[in-house]
């Protein structure tokens, strides 16, 4: 199986590397649309790259990568196209179908192990050493490879031969080179062979080495770099690339199958169910390897990690060099790498100076004095850091204080402005905070007189920044005060919303209830409730008829009580009339004998008075002590009306203590005398 990716075929690849008049070079715009990116621009940035001969299936397995990022495995037997996959590729033996090298826009964004988001970028290579790319050309795409890579894979049909070693090597060489003239680390990182089609038994598939995610198994790679029987020279580059790279394995990979081995540019089309289960097993855990927070290889230079943003900035120095075709040029190298470097850390530098800046809101009279010694700070800081070109280095020293003082004069205007701002943002909060009124159609008359008011100390005050700048302030301005008179419109039509059902259920809940019993007016407040939520809803956004209607139920319940206790006072009075007239009623008919009048008192005496002391759960005697004062005539009536009331209700003749409560009244007369005599 072979293939690469195809060129135009899907917008989440971008060709970031293209051939003019024979030289390679960047295209620096669709570089900074990836490594740019809002999302990543400022996070730490790992890249995967896969290299290596024409026709291996590089392409496809970035795609089987991006299947298992997405899904999480591989193994199921679906019948779904595999091909219709980021990277575009086909089938065949000798026919080339892109140059170049290709990026997937979108990232895997993925924690590390220090609890930072990383964006973890994959890039596919074009082919290497076909039968018409020369020997040059191969090597420039791969150095450009391991240049941007943070985990260089380097993709092989059966084995590690010596000439796969040699291709290697010169890089290597190249990397010591660097090394050895400025004392600096190795430009290139993690290093990684993988074999394809692996048949030989005596290495079982996996990885080669012993990782934290993998079994022990005999080691190939080792015994590929061991020295016996191999020349000196062959030694020699054994030996090179054990110092280059700190982090080198090998992973051994089955064929994918038969079905897939054997399509063609004509008919190219499978599914995953005809990729071998074996290959898709081993390919899962060689995915899931590079996925690991613990397996994370950040980019860095002289053994710092850079950001997308720094990693572009090394491109556009690249570009240059890689333009001349002088990528493998040491010299080249090593000028356009501290050039780099020291944009990034003039970059780094003003964006520390203007974030210290902004922390500290000090007045304007302090702030010239906090900048010249936040500056002072930083190129004190810039000075530290070593560069080999004293000339790149002084005119670094002029730029960063340039942009230093750039960054001062913008921070301020913008306070200068903010004072202006909040001035007669206040003044406009200061009319609405004394604003008095439920009137629509007033509030939004005042607005606009504070508002124009408002508009016009902003016009005849200063105009930092200039022109321009003061009419962009002045629309800020602007639109912050109609979202506060927005914010305060809600709110007075929450308000009206709120007194209109209010004042509708409260006078609904009060008609035709003084003697309605607790069951039934009940019933008709929470049917009132749900004819208030209709309303309320109909007249409101969903948000804020939620907060009107919390208020509505806490409210209604308040008046519900009210009209409860009123209810029952109305009951309980009604009653107490009742015995009155019922205990005239007794004692006439107990004189007359009169059968209808007992009747009559009984009768009343049961409708009214029980009904009102059965429904309350207060005694009769704090009732009639608090409806009647001590008088003899009022005395005779209340105690007429206890003992018809012992009569006709004996249930309830037990809330009753008739000796206390008229002794009760009798205490109540006498103080009262007492009251009259002292004044």
């Amino acid at each position: 199986m072979s293939g690469q990716a195809q060129e135009g075929s899907s917008q989440d690849v971008v060709k970031i590397v293209k051939e003019e008049n024979g030289c390679f070079k960047f295209d620096l715009e669709a570089l900074k649309s990836v490594l740019l990116q809002k999302i990543v621009a400022d996070l730490p940035v790992a890249i995967y790259s896969i290299a290596g001969t024409f026709r291996k299936g590089k392409s496809f397995l970035l795609n089987l990568f991006v299947r298992y990022w997405e899904t999480g495995e591989l193994c199921n037997d679906i019948q779904e196209d595999v091909v219709n996959g980021p990277f575009r590729f086909q089938g065949g033996v000798l026919k080339k179908c892109t140059k170049g090298i290709f990026i997937l826009k979108k990232p895997m964004m993925i924690t590390s192990k220090t609890h930072r988001k990383v964006a973890v970028f994959l890039m596919d290579t074009q082919g290497l050493f076909d039968h018409s790319t020369s020997q040059k050309v191969s090597s420039l795409i791969l150095g450009i490879s391991f240049l941007l890579s943070s985990y260089q894979i380097y993709n092989l049909s059966s084995g590690i031969d010596s000439q796969n070693l040699e291709t290697i090597y010169k890089f290597a060489e190249f990397a010591k080179s660097v090394k050895d003239i400025n004392t600096l680390s190795s430009p290139f990182q993690a290093f990684m062979f993988l074999i394809r089609d692996w048949k030989n038994l005596e290495y079982p598939y996996g990885f080669t080495k012993q990782t934290e995610t993998s079994e022990a198994h005999s080691d190939y790679l080792e015994d590929v770099l061991e020295y016996k029987g191999c020349s000196e020279e062959h030694k020699d580059i054994r030996q090179l690339l054990r110092e280059t790279f700190s982090n080198m394995s090998c992973f051994l990979l089955p064929s994918p199958g038969e079905v897939v081995e054997t399509l063609t540019s004509r008919d190219f089309s499978c599914s995953l169910h005809d990729v071998s289960l074996p290959f898709r097993q081993q390919a899962s855990q060689f995915f899931q390897y590079l996925c690991d927070e613990e397996n994370i290889v950040l980019k860095k230079f002289e053994n710092e990690e850079v950001t997308c943003r720094q990693l572009y900035n090394y491109a556009v120095h690249y570009d240059f060099i890689l333009a001349k075709g002088l990528v493998t040029s040491v010299d080249s190298f090593v000028k356009a790498k501290e050039r780099a470097q020291v944009d990034n850390r003039i970059h780094k530098l003003v964006c520390e100076y203007r974030h210290e800046m902004d922390l500290f809101p000090v007045e304007i009279l302090w702030l010239e004095h906090t900048h010249f010694l936040k500056m002072h700070k930083y190129l004190s800081k810039y000075e530290d850091y070593p560069c080999s070109d004293k000339a790149l280095k002084r005119k670094g020293y002029l730029r960063i204080e340039l942009l230093i003082q750039q960054q001062f004069k913008e921070i301020k205007t913008k306070r200068e402005m903010d004072l202006i701002t909040e001035k007669c943002f206040k003044f406009y909060e200061d009319k609405l905070l004394h604003w008095e009124g439920i009137d629509p159609e007033r509030f939004k008359n005042d607005h606009m007189t504070w508002k124009k008011e408002c508009m016009q100390i902003f016009a005849i005050s200063e105009k930092p920044g200039g022109k321009d700048y003061h009419m962009k302030e002045r629309k800020k301005l602007e639109t912050k005060i109609n979202q506060l008179f927005q914010r305060n419109k809600i709110r007075l039509d929450m308000e009206l919303v709120f007194k209109e059902v209010l004042e509708e259920y409260t006078a609904r809940l009060k008609t035709k209830s003084y003697l309605n019993l607790d069951t039934v007016l009940r019933t008709k407040h929470r049917k009132l409730i749900w004819e208030i939520l209709e309303k309320i809803e109909g007249k409101l956004p969903p948000g804020e008829s939620i907060q009107v209607f919390e208020k509505v139920l806490i409210e209604t319940e308040i008046v519900y009580d009210d009209v409860k206790k009123r209810n029952l006072k109305w009951r309980i009075g009604a009653g107490i009339i009742g015995t009155i007239f019922g205990s005239g009623a007794l004692a006439l008919s107990s004189i007359l004998l009169s059968p209808l009048g007992l009747f009559l008192s009984e009768a009343t005496l049961a409708s009214l008075v029980y009904g009102g002391v059965e429904g309350s759960g207060t005694s009769v005697k704090d009732i009639l002590t608090a409806l009647f004062g001590p008088s003899n005539f009022k005395m005779s009536l209340v105690r007429a009306g206890l003992l018809s009331l012992k009569i006709a209700l004996p249930n309830a003749a037990a809330l009753m203590d008739e000796e206390v409560f008229l002794s009760a009244m009798a205490e109540q007369e006498c103080n009262k005398d007492q009251k009259d005599n002292v004044l």
